[in-house]
């Protein structure tokens, strides 16, 4: 008890602080019984005077209706938390570490508010007391989930992130963090493995700032360590026995991008790498773990710079199938021969039907227009973004024009992660009906204030869960589901189409495999 309102002033001093500061921000919301916390990066990262830039569509968006698609279904289910209605508490990120971080101070508000201490004299919105925020589904950037888990660990509120992969996150110290996606370490495996496959000895690597380009490098640079060894072991055993041996693979150059790199920063530093090549050896492929972000930057640069050969680019997930990262008639061109990886994931069933049948909110609008709705500081609804993503999709105004409003969605391109963000959320789900003790017709006097952290999430780790598609999940000791990653080949399409809005480029699957400690098949 002491300590728990020992925290509680330092979260109200803390609040204070916040408060003081505090401009219009908007927040998802859904009103519950119980309320989980999202994070998601509805807008992308903006620069440092204005932290939160364009709509996210994809990552943003598609993944916030992801986690209220799958929280309709749960709510609709009648043998899954039978008698209380799960609720949903939305912030925005803006892929920005400390904007995040300001931003889950609001869970920890909600979180304190259930139990027996509480603040005076702070002017915070009484919706956020009476929200019960139970667990936290989010976030996107490894480097966002690091510092939001550094903080709810603090109030024994447990996360599970559904694309942050850093093997920091598995380390003992983020006891209160899962995730339904595999650790990098996986995936820089399966880099090795290609790298032995395709017989690359010389690699250049590009790394972004943060937890998710220094993680993946780190554990990348470990493997080829643990390679080479085994490489060198097995050396002369080969040679007795005429076995084509295996090559050592030694990285020429290693370069960490600075956060928010431009794009003649990035040229100068390919420009070095190059330059630092000696010239009895030949170095074109270049392992990255970079951010979409920087890897689109990093195509403009490889093109500003005139190069004999054509760079072999072997990238991480952060880029997969990403449709922003090649620039159509720009960098398409640069871009082609790029091997990718990407998570294997299935798509949420009717999540297509559900997304399309959306619509904008026209109370936001009406309230828009009334003068005395100007000055409050804060807004919500279900999803308080749509709009500004509906106007950014159509190029319209819904305020301004009534055919704006008649659009409708048709989408058929989706984010790879919708399959994480739904399983995270029926994770919660199912292990919040095993801590009330529920059985499929009811939960009895179930208690929903002040759900106890530790045992939810002890009971979040201990036992497999069954997914609404029939899979069943689980998390393993570092607490992540493994799953399967594919190769991808960006190529020219051997399609051709006389519709200009289909690209003639694509990315190919060249290969599939699952790669982890106990397993090397692909």
């Amino acid at each position: 008890m002491f300590d728990y309102c020992f925290q509680l002033i330092f979260f109200c001093l803390l609040l204070s602080f916040h408060q003081t500061f505090a401009v219009t921000e908007r927040y998802g919301h859904r009103v519950g019984d119980v309320t989980l916390g999202g994070l998601f990066p509805v807008h992308d990262y903006g620069n440092p005077r204005e932290t939160c830039g364009a709509i996210s569509e994809f990552r943003g968006i598609q993944r916030l209706e992801a986690m209220l698609f799958a929280i309709e279904q749960i709510n609709n289910d009648k043998h899954l938390l039978p008698g209380i209605t799960l609720g949903a508490l939305i912030l925005d990120t803006c892929s920005d570490d400390n904007y995040a971080l300001e931003q889950s101070l609001r869970f920890v508000r909600s979180r304190l508010a259930s139990g027996t201490c509480t603040c005076v004299n702070t002017s915070t919105s009484e919706a956020f007391h009476n929200d019960n925020v139970f667990g936290v589904v989010g976030a996107t950037l490894s480097s966002v989930s690091v510092h939001v888990a550094n903080l709810l660990r603090l109030f024994q509120l447990p996360q599970i992130s559904y694309a942050s992969t850093t093997p920091k996150l598995s380390e003992s110290s983020f006891d209160y963090f899962a995730r339904t996606v595999p650790s990098d370490s996986n995936q820089a495996r399966a880099i090795v493995d290609i790298l032995q496959h395709l017989n690359f000895t010389y690699v250049n690597t590009i790394y972004s700032h943060g937890d998710y380009g220094e993680g993946g490098f780190r554990e990348f640079k470990r493997l080829l360590k643990v390679t080479n060894v085994i490489a060198d072991e097995k050396k002369e055993n080969d040679i007795y026995l005429h076995k084509k041996k295996q090559q050592r693979i030694c990285i020429a150059d290693e370069q960490r991008l600075k956060r928010d790199a431009s794009i003649h920063e990035i040229r100068t530093i390919l420009q070095t790498m190059i330059d630092r090549v000696k010239s009895d050896v030949q170095v074109r492929v270049y392992v990255l773990f970079v951010t979409k972000e920087d890897a689109k930057k990093l195509l403009q640069a490889v093109k500003s710079i005139n190069v004999t050969h054509r760079p072999v680019l072997i990238a991480s997930d952060a880029w997969g199938k990403e449709s922003s990262v090649v620039v159509p008639a720009d960098t398409d061109e640069i871009a082609v021969g790029a091997l990718t990886l990407e998570l294997i994931s299935i798509q949420p069933v009717n999540f297509d039907r559900y997304f399309n049948a959306l619509k904008p909110d026209l109370t936001q609008i009406n309230n828009i227009e009334k003068e005395d709705n100007r000055q409050k500081k804060t807004i919500s609804s279900r999803n308080p973004w749509f709009n500004e993503f509906w106007e950014n999709r159509f190029g319209c105004s819904l305020v301004n024009s009534i055919e704006c409003r008649n659009h409708r969605l048709n989408e058929t391109n989706w984010d790879s992660k919708l399959q994480f963000i739904v399983d995270a959320t029926y994770v919660f789900a199912h292990a919040l009906h095993a801590y009330f003790n529920c059985t499929t017709l009811s939960c009895g006097n179930a208690s929903l204030n002040g759900i106890n952290g530790t045992k939810l999430f002890r009971l979040i780790l201990e036992q497999p869960f069954s997914m609404p598609d029939f899979r069943q999940i689980q998390f393993n000791s570092e607490r992540f589901v493994p799953g399967h990653y594919r190769i991808y080949n960006y190529r020219r399409s051997n399609v051709t189409s006389v519709d200009t809005n289909v690209s003639p480029y694509e990315y190919y699957s060249v290969g599939a495999g699952k790669w982890d400690e106990m397993n090397m098949d692909n």
